[in-house]
């Protein structure tokens, strides 16, 4: 690991003279903090033991962390475990972490004036595939941010768990479609960073992000479906901060033409978020696993590695690029095998194609319609809104008041149903706690308008005496 650091550090610094950062000792032990935190909140969900609690977080996670980071920040949360259990429900780990004294302070706001619209880049289809994101990964802010994730992991996990995620990134790499490998190639080749770290960004995010997706349609007879989402990045193993400040808006290209759109994050080649112009839109929210986040990336590492699945971002990409309906897509989403559990938020041109796919790794758990007459847990008919949870009582808090607050806020922003819009969906995804410091943007598309995409970025800011929520 030390060789391989040392090797593509020298090649990117020798390059072009720019010096990749690397994370200081108090940034890596508030990233541990950060990633047990979580881990507890997760086990805890299986109702473990205080003792069955203490055995996993040391066995399952830190003996898989670089002992010098390691040692002090396990010591400390396993010292302060009653304490953690009862703070995890009600505060995201970043504030606990503060309160460990782990971290110097929670997750700040992100740069940017709230509402502007992402970076645009054109992914150029026509060209091969080892060139399409050289523009985007080569520009000095992403290349900067791919460096401080790459030294981060390589600083926390011990030689043996590295050495293993790579030798199996290698193998994913290996078994990728074309227009895969030459796209982490062509990323690994203009940042000096291994390829294989590029295919681990790939599995992070797939298992990481949180989020509130909504579709929804005016009651008018004649009322379309919109589709509205904001992206959350929880602290996971500290790459919130770096993630966010890659998400740009991506149009992909064939001729001089918009081919298809979404949102995506320097650095990770599938699509969270997209838009066929008057075909379909549709986001990705992640739905709970319960592994040890570790374990659960080599889980999905080898099924990627023997082809058996397609990861979710990319599925999405693949259902866009082929130019799905809206009943294509659908079709698409709830049968392809997957590596991890996922919510697949879909809408299309026609009154009622608004639907939530919760999907489990081997096929679909349920679905729920617009137009559902009896309504469903996610919504009445009109709309259907969902978080991270199938249940708006399930989950930690800040999940359950997201959840629940979507659910009281929108039908009196909305008229009931009858002023259902852009602006109405908009201020339900501005509200506390929805919007909390975790939200990275918004994006919108009416299909049935053949509407560009909108992503706009969200900071947000404590106003009216209500403060933003880790």
């Amino acid at each position: 690991a030390a060789a391989r650091t040392a090797a593509t550090t020298a090649a990117a610094a020798g390059e072009d003279r720019r010096v990749p950062p690397v994370p200081t000792l108090r940034e890596l032990e508030c990233n541990v903090c950060n990633l047990l935190v979580r881990e507890v909140q997760g086990v805890l969900a299986e109702n473990y033991t205080l003792g069955e609690v203490e055995a996993y977080i040391r066995t399952r996670v830190c003996a898989k962390l670089a002992s010098h980071v390691a040692e002090t920040v396990c010591d400390a949360v396993v010292e302060a475990l009653p304490l953690v259990v009862k703070l995890v429900d009600r505060y995201d780990a970043a504030r606990v972490c503060v309160q460990l004294h782990a971290c110097d302070s929670v997750l700040p706001p992100a740069p940017g004036v709230d509402g502007e619209p992402l970076p645009v880049y054109r992914i150029d289809l026509d060209a091969p595939a080892e060139r399409r994101w050289a523009v985007a990964a080569n520009t000095t802010v992403y290349w900067s941010n791919l460096w401080l994730m790459h030294n981060t992991l390589d600083a926390l996990l011990t030689e043996r768990v590295s050495d293993t995620l790579y030798a199996l990134a290698d193998d994913v790499l290996a078994a990728g479609t074309p227009d895969f490998r030459g796209e982490v190639r062509g990323i690994a080749d203009v940042t000096g960073l291994p390829a294989g770290f590029i295919v681990l960004l790939q599995v992070f995010h797939e298992i990481t992000d949180a989020c509130t997706s909504v579709v929804a349609q005016p009651a008018a007879a004649d009322g379309r479906p919109i589709w509205m989402r904001n992206q959350d990045l929880p602290g996971g193993m500290g790459f919130t901060r770096l993630l966010r400040a890659q998400a740009v808006h991506v149009q992909f290209t064939r001729g001089a033409a918009v081919a298809f759109e979404g949102v995506t994050f320097v650095g990770f080649t599938g699509l969270p978020t997209g838009s066929l112009r008057g075909s379909f839109s549709v986001s990705i929210n992640a739905r709970p696993h319960r592994y040890a986040l570790l374990d659960y990336i080599e889980q999905v590492l080898r099924e990627l590695a023997a082809g058996d699945v397609n990861t979710p971002c990319w599925l999405m990409r693949d259902a866009l690029a082929a130019g799905d309906s809206f009943d294509a897509a659908v079709a698409r989403f709830r049968a392809a095998p997957l590596p991890v559990p996922i919510y697949y938020i879909v809408a299309g041109p026609k009154r009622n194609q608004g639907v939530i796919v919760a999907r489990n790794r081997t096929g679909t758990a349920w679905v729920r319609r617009l137009g559902t007459a009896a309504g469903t847990p996610s919504g009445p008919g009109y709309f259907q809104v969902i978080t991270n949870y199938d249940l708006p009582t399930q989950g930690p808090m800040l999940d359950r008041e997201r959840f629940m607050t979507a659910l009281h806020v929108l039908p009196e922003l909305c008229g009931g149903g009858a002023d259902v819009g852009i602006d109405c969906l908009y201020k339900m995804l501005s509200t506390k706690p929805i919007l909390n410091l975790q939200s990275l943007y918004t994006a919108y598309a009416i299909p049935a308008q053949n509407m560009t995409m909108v992503a706009k970025r969200r900071v947000c800011h404590k106003d009216n005496g209500v403060p933003c929520i880790e």
